[in-house]
């Protein structure tokens, strides 16, 4: 099964990005100090020759407390494009400029617990059980506060009264599943059917009062089957069922400021979607020519998921979420091949995603789909001693359908690196990637260069000396053509300017 309830996890961070924008100057701070403690214990048993037990558990705690700053002029004083939003989301309007922060804690507590029993019948086939459970539980804890000119803090109370500024919600997940599973080899094939019954619990209580409970029961089909063509080359079919639920965040029914022209507010009553996978997987490998292949195709789709319902007040976004009564669908292909010629390796990547989903945007039913392809040859040496290089080029195309609005992308790049041991102490590297990038909005390029060089007197020396230079071409930033699945825009990167460091290790 699968479960994205750890969504919103990132490292130690802090940004400051200051813009301009058509709601005027515009300065957003985010602050965010989070921890991770991740705890494992796997025990193997076994009692005879035809049983064996296995018990695995994993215990995850996470914690992360974003901050969000954002200073905006007021617009009463430029174009009056926020005015709006701030009076219907509650804020103070005599200011001479908004001073909104958004404070968040999210806490996630999760333990996952397995048994399984494998029952060996014969050579060519065995049995196994399985038993487990996955207990959750996440705090998400969220303030936004208007800071006035004259220093004091101001709670907004929005036009809405379905809608708080400050909110704790917690979220409780149980699964408590049981499976079988049948493994029968026939000649070349292997085949894997199995059920697994699953008991879930899921609820949610918005600032103490129960919002939303939910327990039920679901049996699942999964099924593999392996064709062994050769020792070194097989094909293998996945099919399988699979649950997916949201996480807090979407559950809090409080206003949350992502960035100065976005909000979100999450809704208590979001169920679970169901997704039905299939995949086909080719994998060969052939000693007498080198010539390595992997190819795979799946298809996939998603009943009753978890979509976004958007309206717009001029560039300001309010997004929430509901389960949307659409089939969303995805097929994706992807290949490599790769062969080696003494000293030289060849290879090839290529590949293809077909996707299309469902949303509501300004009270309209959207659908969007979306098709990207790309090829990636590549030429590379693995001497042992000899210096070794590696030149790659990538092709890709992305082809974007929001509900009538179409964009193409063109993105090609050569990325180049060269590796050199000299003498047994001197290691030399370096880095270059030219990139361009193509669409309606503009055409843009973007280069860097990197090099390093090590000393290290030989494989005992406990010290270690490296003179590394940095974006040594000193490009100021990168421009880069997306889109999501609302809104195609154009996007900027401030890169650190050209820097030379020094840097030593001693290994104890």
């Amino acid at each position: 099964m699968d479960y994205d309830l750890f969504s919103r996890f990132s490292d130690d961070s802090q940004r400051l990005n200051t813009n301009s924008s058509i709601l005027g100057n515009t300065l957003e701070r985010e602050r965010i100090s989070p921890y991770n403690i991740n705890q494992n214990l796997n025990y193997y048993l076994t009692i005879n020759d035809n049983n064996i037990l296995s018990l695995e558990v994993q215990h995850v705690l996470k914690q992360e407390d974003p901050v969000y700053n954002a200073i905006l002029e007021n617009g009463n004083t430029s174009s009056g494009i926020f005015t709006n939003t701030a009076q219907i989301l509650g804020f103070d309007t005599n200011v001479l400029q908004y001073n909104v922060s958004q404070d968040q804690k999210i806490a996630s507590n999760q333990l996952d617990a397995k048994v399984d029993h494998y029952l060996i019948l014969n050579n060519k086939a065995n049995l196994n059980f399985t038993a487990g459970t996955i207990l959750s539980r996440q705090s998400y804890n969220s303030d936004l506060l208007q800071r006035l000119d004259n220093g004091t803090v101001f709670t907004p109370t929005p036009q809405d009264e379905g809608l708080a500024t400050s909110n704790v919600t917690d979220y409780d997940f149980s699964d408590f599943y049981l499976g079988t599973y049948l493994r029968l080899r026939s000649g070349k094939f292997t085949f894997t059917p199995g059920l697994s019954l699953h008991q879930y619990k899921n609820s949610n209580s918005q600032s103490g009062n129960i919002s939303f409970d939910q327990r039920f029961t679901q049996l699942f089909p999964d099924l593999e089957v392996r064709f062994q063509i050769k020792k070194s080359e097989s094909l293998t079919f996945n099919y399988r069922v699979q649950n997916q639920f949201t996480d807090v965040t979407r559950l809090a029914s409080s206003l949350v400021m992502n960035t100065y022209n976005s909000f979100q507010f999450g809704e208590p009553s979001l169920v679970n979607g169901v997704s039905q996978n299939v995949s086909l997987l080719y994998n060969s490998f052939n000693l007498f020519n080198n010539i390595n292949v992997f190819v795979r195709a799946a298809y996939a789709t998603n009943s009753d998921p978890v979509r976004s319902l958007t309206s717009f007040d001029n560039i300001i976004r309010t997004s929430t979420f509901f389960n949307s009564p659409f089939t969303d669908e995805n097929a994706n292909a992807f290949g490599r091949i790769q062969k080696t010629i003494g000293k030289v390796r060849l290879s090839a990547n290529g590949s293809l995603s077909q996707s299309k989903f469902n949303q509501i945007i300004q009270g309209s039913p959207s659908l969007n789909k979306s098709f990207t392809r790309s090829i990636i040859p590549s030429i590379s040496t693995i001497f042992r001693d000899a210096p070794n290089f590696r030149i790659s080029y990538r092709n890709g195309v992305t082809d974007n359908n929001q509900g009538g609005r179409l964009t193409k992308f063109y993105r090609n790049s050569i990325d180049g690196s060269i590796d050199a041991y000299i003498k047994k102490k001197f290691t030399f590297s370096t880095d270059y990637s030219y990139t361009t990038q193509r669409s309606e909005i503009n055409s843009v390029d973007f280069q860097t260069l990197n090099t390093s060089v090590k000393y290290r007197k030989d494989k005992d020396s406990k010290w270690e000396f490296e003179l590394r230079g940095t974006n040594l071409l000193n490009i100021d930033s990168q421009v880069q053509n997306t889109s999501n699945n609302i809104s195609v825009f154009s996007s900027e990167t401030f890169i650190q300017p050209r820097f030379v460091t020094f840097r030593f290790i001693y290994s104890l």
